[in-house]
């Protein structure tokens, strides 16, 4: 019995370094301390004492709502050795912007990626924060530039695609931005346009189904 548990905790500390990679996640592994190399989809051999996986901690903005059904945001944080590098969605929270001529909407983006480089991506302290800083200052630039009788959600996909199309995201940190579309829209004129014609100066409302944030493998890994 003695030396069955022997044999048994001897495959234990040997294959404990095995570690298998699900199709479509990645890992860092790191050697004394700096990086070495990359764990793709299969096996993957981690060497004791000199080994590590790097863990990645990364925030990310979500909306919820009071019991009394006032929206709030919140950060919570997305953690886990295991990278999702494909099929990735990254979705804002409403905020506002304003037209060239004063009118201000709510608007919440859905940003499709995949992650190229798992090197850089996992290095990037506050991956979703600055993809999400990001959004809002190309959309913020994007409607300074419309009027309100010209700027919807179909027009503002077409010019923030374009936008988004000319950053450097996959060089700089790994991902590669796909079209990024608009999953609400929702006008709220200023007073300064109250002398609209009463057709162009109701609210206007467009809405789309969300996608989910970021990771699909988060449900372990939040705080």
């Amino acid at each position: 019995l003695v030396l069955f548990g022997s044999i048994i905790g001897l495959l234990q500390y040997v294959f404990r370094p095995v570690r298998l990679i699900n199709q479509g996640e990645a890992i860092v592994i790191e050697r004394h301390g700096v990086f070495n190399r990359e764990g793709t989809a299969g096996w993957c051999w981690v060497w004791p004492f000199f080994d590590r996986v790097r863990r990645v901690e990364w925030r990310y903005y979500v909306e919820s709502h009071t019991s009394l059904g006032t929206p709030t945001t919140s950060l919570e944080v997305f953690r886990s050795e295991r990278i999702p590098v494909t099929g990735c969605v990254h979705a804002t929270v409403p905020f506002a912007c304003q037209t060239a001529d004063g009118a201000v909407f709510s608007v919440a983006l859905t940003q499709p990626y995949d992650v190229i480089s798992v090197k850089r991506a996992a290095y990037v302290k506050h991956l979703f924060l600055s993809l999400d800083a990001q959004l809002r200052s190309e959309t913020m630039a994007a409607a300074s530039a419309l009027t309100h009788e010209k700027c919807d959600a179909h027009t503002l996909e077409e010019v923030l695609r374009s936008r988004l199309g000319n950053l450097k995201w996959a060089s700089q940190n790994g991902l590669q931005l796909g079209a990024c579309s608009v999953s609400s829209f929702k006008y709220t004129f200023d007073a300064a346009l109250t002398g609209s014609s009463s057709s162009s100066s109701k609210p206007r409302t467009t809405k789309k189904s969300a996608g989910a944030l970021a990771v699909t493998s988060r449900d372990d890994a939040l705080a």
